[in-house]
């Protein structure tokens, strides 16, 4: 499999990594012209402080007392957005908002449809900061994921 990788990556004129032991993972195996790609997060943007019981309500559904999960994220099945489904219900009282769209909605809309849970669709911006302060709780079901930046904003946002 190497070979293979390494032969399809070895035409690129550069190959972007997002992790320091990813370059050396990759260049160890003989893959060339191997970079960082520091992503980041905007620490000016997604700030505990911009908490907002408008927001809160808007995500809740008008419950903004209820304990609110929230998911950010594209909405498709590598994402394994099902299995919040379980927490959702182990939580007295609790809701999801789930920001983003994607191909697996629709089926997401079936899968939830006898649980509090609200299709916000997608948000960006100052509101996306928003959410993620408003929130109790950021889940993150996927066990496959490559970068998870969501959760980087999670965390910058409290």
């Amino acid at each position: 499999l190497w070979e293979l990788l390494k032969a399809g990556h070895n035409q690129a004129q550069l190959n972007l990594c997002t992790s320091t032991a990813m370059v050396k993972e990759l260049s160890s195996h003989g893959i060339e012209r191997v970079d960082l790609w520091q992503r980041g997060v905007d620490t000016e943007m997604f700030q505990p402080h911009l908490v907002s019981a408008k927001m809160r309500d808007r995500l809740s559904q008008g419950h903004p007392d209820a304990p609110l999960l929230l998911y950010v994220g594209r909405v498709s099945p590598e994402k394994e957005i099902e299995r919040i489904k379980p927490i959702l219900e182990a939580i007295p009282g609790a809701r999801l908002a789930i920001v983003g769209d994607g191909p697996h909605r629709a089926t997401l809309k079936q899968h939830f449809q006898d649980t509090p849970t609200n299709f916000v669709g997608y948000l960006q911006g100052m509101e996306l900061a928003s959410a993620f302060a408003s929130a109790d709780a950021f889940v993150f079901p996927s066990q496959t994921e490559t970068l998870g930046l969501v959760v980087l904003e999670a965390m910058a946002a409290g």
